[in-house]
């Protein structure tokens, strides 16, 4: 199997009561880097990983976040590991 890189970006929603605690945790998540958010609970994130399949573990974790209403991916674009400059 081909190493790849991929990067995605999403957009979560979060109650606000929780918003604070949903933004600690997506900075634990490995590849993951939060970009931007609003008051209302809206927040931007991206995640690099080496598979579709880490990317699936990173949401399914997202999903299961008390106070999370939705995580929804806005792009997706992945290459041949050995294209992509270290």
């Amino acid at each position: 199997m081909n190493a790849e890189y991929h990067i995605a970006s999403f957009i979560v929603l979060t109650r606000p009561d929780t918003f604070a605690a949903t933004c600690a945790f997506l900075a634990t998540l490995p590849g993951t880097e939060l970009h931007q958010h609003d008051a209302i609970g809206k927040i931007v994130i991206t995640v690099e990983a080496e598979s579709t399949a880490h990317i699936s573990r990173i949401t399914d974790a997202i999903h299961q976040q008390n106070g999370v209403l939705a995580c929804n991916m806005v792009f997706h674009q992945f290459e041949p590991a050995s294209e992509v400059a270290p």
